[in-house]
């Protein structure tokens, strides 16, 4: 599973992803082609229109929408369209947050909400610690009882004024490109067959349905690669 793989490289505890490099590098470890890029609006949209869904860190509020949180929520969405209303640009994401099945969004919230991300809470406060056996406080995430950082968490940094794992440099200001890797063809990679390259998982792919939104604009065609 993805989650056994962010595990067994010591990315994550309990499927939290802090560090969008190593996102990547999971995303690789079962067929895909992963980057990161910088976040801006002509990148993001010019893959868009070629059919390429986009994983974008943000800050999400209850509602399922961006929020300004200073990184208290880090969470994921995936980009899989946009358009263009009035001067305003559209983007159309999914994510697992809330019940909603396709959020559609002002790109300025969005962007701003990445760009603010500064550090997380999940890890406790180091002021607290003081050896590198820092636990994951207990919390519903973890059954109640404190669970020991994945390896590779010790290479964030502190914010000295706050006393929080610094997630500025790992997510805030990018977003990756996600694709599946044609070019492979091997019979077992991390456990998961591949046919033609292409990951075997729940059978296909879904498609972000494209067209007209009426005067205001056009839907560029997105995919999301697996459920």
């Amino acid at each position: 599973t993805l989650l056994g793989i962010a595990r067994s490289r010591g990315y994550s505890a309990l499927g939290e992803m802090f560090n969008a490099s190593q996102l990547c590098g999971v995303a690789a470890a079962v067929g895909y082609r992963a980057s990161l890029h910088h976040l801006n609006l002509s990148t993001v949209t010019s893959l868009l229109e070629q059919g390429k869904p986009l994983i974008v860190p943000f800050d999400v509020g209850l509602d399922g929408e961006p929020a300004l949180l200073s990184g208290a929520h880090a969470h994921y969405a995936v980009l899989v369209g946009y358009f263009t209303w009035g001067d305003e640009v559209m983007v159309l994401a999914r994510h697992a947050w809330h019940l909603r099945g396709l959020h559609i969004w002002r790109w300025l919230d969005l962007e701003a909400s990445n760009g603010q991300m500064k550090t997380t809470t999940f890890y406790g406060n180091q002021f607290y610690h003081n050896d590198t056996n820092i636990t994951i406080p207990a919390s519903v995430f973890s059954d109640g009882v404190p669970l020991p950082r994945p390896a590779r968490s010790t290479s964030y940094t502190i914010d000295q004024q706050s006393g929080w794992v610094s997630i500025a440099d790992s997510l805030a200001g990018v977003f990756l490109e996600v694709v599946p890797d044609l070019d492979l063809d091997l019979d077992d990679l991390d456990g998961r067959t591949l046919r033609n390259g292409r990951s075997v998982r729940n059978g296909n792919s879904k498609k972000v349905a494209k067209g007209k939104t009426g005067a205001k604009g056009k839907v560029a065609k997105g995919k999301v690669a697996v459920d």
